[in-house]
């Protein structure tokens, strides 16, 4: 049999789908010969070109284009990124600039600055859906240093929230990023579309839909936000609780408060008890007890990292006799199989409760990180 390799009846290029993706993978120098070919490949590799306007690399020569180009081509910018200079923010302001998708900027110490930063935001404000404005570190980089100085202090929530448009469109806003930028309970909760909600569990339960991962601090942390936290039990995948820095003698008793508060310990219990899609949970802050964790069965069986403290198990000595234990047992703990708690050591019982997850990679007790893996069966 003999195979003849037929070739198609055009060139591949002259396919719009392919000159389409192709694009995509060209560097800004290709993409320019490109568009000369003709009239045809003008359209797919115009935007490539225009796509990103990194200032960081890009703000020499974008600082020459005049507005003639702009106002040709300003469309097709969809992200502005490292704006960190007035003259960076002077060249986006263009009517035709208004469509960005993505803008990473560094908030500066001037008002007008500032003004200018939130002009360019709301002109795109339709197809924005990623925003990252971030202010660089104090010295000291604490929360208290950060109140002395206006660049914390961007105001995001007037930047962002608009009226209702009459087409009833939403926001596409899906990623935000604010990085040492000061924000008061009111200003966050207008972003959310909620005026200052009286518990914290109103606003993760009502404000927000579908949360898949939250990381809180423990000074924050309340029986209200457990309860907010369990509301989202079908979606949430990760939680982690972390300690806060840089705070005042008062914080810091607030937190003490907080991780020493037996009632928030025993809400925080039905977390992995309810949410059955939970992958990570980082509570090392918190003193955990043994009976408390056995006396209900955790319902995410599909848990890869685990950060907890347990009380009794304190030594290193202990907690590396645990992790020994649960390295040796290759296969998961069976669930039915009838121990008498008293005989057993507070080691044991913990290593018993690890290996019930067969997925589980990452454990921390309290003083170390190991890495547990278990063989497929």
């Amino acid at each position: 049999m003999v195979l003849i390799q037929r070739s198609p009846p055009y060139p591949l290029l002259e396919i719009p789908e392919i000159r389409d993706l192709i694009s995509s993978y060209l560097s800004r120098k290709d993409c320019v010969l490109c568009i000369r070919v003709s009239r045809d490949w003008f359209q797919y590799f115009v935007r490539p070109i225009w796509k990103t306007i990194d200032f960081e690399k890009d703000a020499a020569a974008f600082s020459k284009v005049n507005s003639y180009v702009l106002t040709k081509y300003g469309g097709f910018i969809s992200q502005a990124v490292n704006i960190s200079v007035m003259d960076h923010l002077q060249t986006l302001q263009h009517s035709k600039i208004n469509s960005l998708k993505l803008i990473k900027a560094q908030v500066l110490n001037s008002c007008l600055y500032q003004q200018i930063l939130s002009d360019t935001i709301r002109r795109s404000e339709g197809s924005l859906q990623s925003i990252n404005i971030f202010a660089e570190s104090s010295d000291p980089d604490t929360l208290a240093e950060q109140r002395k100085h206006g660049k914390h202090f961007f105001n995001i929530a007037d930047t962002i929230s608009s009226p209702p448009k009459p087409s009833g469109e939403g926001c596409g806003l899906t990623a935000l990023s604010l990085g040492r930028i000061c924000i008061s309970r009111e200003s966050f909760s207008s972003l959310m579309e909620r005026w200052d909600p009286a518990t914290a569990s109103t606003l993760l339960g009502a404000t927000f839909g579908g949360l898949e991962s939250c990381t809180l601090s423990a000074q924050v942390l309340a029986v209200s936000t457990v309860l907010g936290l369990i509301t989202h039990q079908k979606s949430l995948t990760s939680l982690y609780i972390t300690k806060t820095y840089g705070l005042t003698k008062f914080d810091v008793a607030q937190e003490d408060a907080a991780l020493k508060d037996t009632q928030l310990v025993q809400w925080l219990y039905m977390i992995p008890r309810l949410c059955h899609r939970l992958q990570v949970l980082s509570l090392e802050l918190f003193v955990c007890d043994i009976n408390e964790i056995e006396s209900h069965v955790w319902a995410c069986a599909d848990l890869r990292e685990l950060r907890l403290r347990v009380k009794g198990l304190d030594s290193d000595q202990d907690i590396d006799m645990c992790l020994k234990q649960v390295r040796n047992q290759r296969r998961p703990y069976d669930l039915n199989m009838k121990k008498s708690q008293n005989s057993e050591t507070i080691v044991t019982r913990v290593a018993r409760h690890l290996l019930q997850f067969k997925h589980l990679k990452t454990v921390c007790l309290g003083t170390q990180v190991d890495m547990i893996v278990f063989k497929e069966e």
